[in-house]
C-alpha cells in the first residue's frame, strides 16, 4: 500500500506525522528480527520518504517495538 500524506485530509496527515515522531521512526534500525521462526508470523516493511531523507524499517511481528506499534496499527487501518 502506498500512502501520500499530501493527499490525506489535514487531520489524518497530522496524526500520521505525530505517530512517526512518537515512534522515532528515523532512529529505528533498518532490520528488526525476533530470531524466533514460526509459521503465520507477519513481517512489516515501512518506508517513509520526506523531502530530504528516506528510511525503511523491516520488522518481524515479534520484534516490533512498543513505540512503533501505534504507527503500524494506524497504517494497517487506512483505506486507500
Amino acid at each position: 500500500m502506498d500512502l501520500d500524506s499530501r493527499a490525506l485530509p489535514a487531520t489524518r496527515a497530522r496524526r500520521l506525522q505525530s505517530l512517526l515522531e512518537k515512534s522515532r521512526f528515523f532512529d529505528l534500525p533498518v532490520l528488526m528480527d525476533s530470531g524466533v521462526p514460526g509459521p503465520d508470523r507477519f513481517r512489516y516493511r515501512v518506508t517513509v520518504e520526506e523531502e530530504n531523507r528516506s528510511h525503511t524499517v523491516e520488522a518481524a511481528e515479534a520484534s516490533v517495538p512498543d513505540t512503533m506499534r501505534p504507527l503500524l496499527d494506524w497504517l494497517l487501518n487506512q483505506r486507500v
